[in-house]
């Protein structure tokens, strides 16, 4: 018993670290979005930009993410769109939704 519970709980753990959506890097200071991405990992995508040495990625900057747990990976590229057209962010090289099929 104190095994499956054990077990359910390090599931739900994991779990809950590998949901993707759509996130923005926010100064923490002019509340300017400076970058709106999507990803199918808050985690590992954050790792990613602190590992490239994004600016936006230190520690003036917020994350923000706005969590999308049933979503496909269509509707979180629609919704990266819709972002960036919304807070026109001055890293985004791309529109958005450009990501991998």
């Amino acid at each position: 018993m104190i095994l499956i519970i054990k077990f359910l709980l390090i599931s739900l753990a994991l779990a809950k670290r590998s949901y993707g959506g759509t996130y923005r890097y926010v100064n923490k200071y002019s509340g300017r979005v400076h970058y709106v991405g999507t990803t199918n990992n808050f985690r590992r995508r954050h790792s990613e930009h602190v590992r490239d040495n994004h600016y936006y990625a230190g520690k003036n900057y917020k994350l923000i993410k706005n969590p999308m747990h049933k979503a496909s990976s269509e509707q979180r590229y629609k919704a990266e769109i819709h972002e960036i057209k919304k807070y026109k962010p001055v890293a985004n090289i791309h529109r958005g939704g450009n990501g991998p099929r």
